[in-house]
């Protein structure tokens, strides 16, 4: 009889453990350590050229002088993000490829400017949400410019950097 009591207890008790986990669950959380990045450069002087990945794949256009960059971030499930600069239309492209209620948030710097404000990708139910910033009355011509991607909305919480030229 002892043996049933510990065993009902026990039940008992994984079940109570199992309800308040599901009543507290928490919307999704920022990526952290789970979130692994890679980056590449383009010397976009040798472009037109394109890089592929999962999501829709980068082209570049020439622009003699320009760094492009292209960020791709992924997690054990699959891709997360992707972010490039095009240095040919001045433009910040944003990836949110997940549906997962996180993104990654990014903001350029320049020498001249500072840090711009921060920029995301809208989260809806879309496979892909993507956002595209048009910087050329910010960027002058061959200034370098910092693509800083952060895990949370402050910018405080650095993923990644790049360095990529207008």
């Amino acid at each position: 009889m002892n043996v049933y009591k510990k065993a009902a207890g026990l039940l008992a008790a994984a079940g109570a453990v199992i309800v308040s986990l599901l009543a507290t669950a928490a919307p999704a959380q920022a990526y952290g350590s789970e979130l692994n990045a890679m980056y590449e450069s383009v010397d976009t002087s040798t472009c037109p050229c394109t890089l592929y990945d999962q999501i829709d794949n980068t082209y570049f256009a020439k622009d003699s002088g320009g760094l492009a960059v292209k960020a791709q971030l992924w997690t054990r499930n699959g891709d997360v993000a992707k972010v490039e600069f095009h240095p040919y239309d001045q433009k910040l492209w944003i990836y949110d490829a997940a549906n997962d209620g996180d993104t990654v948030y990014v903001t350029l710097y320049t020498a001249r400017k500072g840090w711009s404000a921060i920029y995301y990708a809208p989260g809806t139910s879309k496979d892909v949400d993507k956002n595209v910033i048009d910087f050329s009355s910010w960027l002058n011509e061959g200034e370098d410019v910092l693509v800083r991607i952060s895990d949370n909305s402050d910018g405080t919480d650095v993923i990644a950097t790049a360095w990529g030229r207008a």
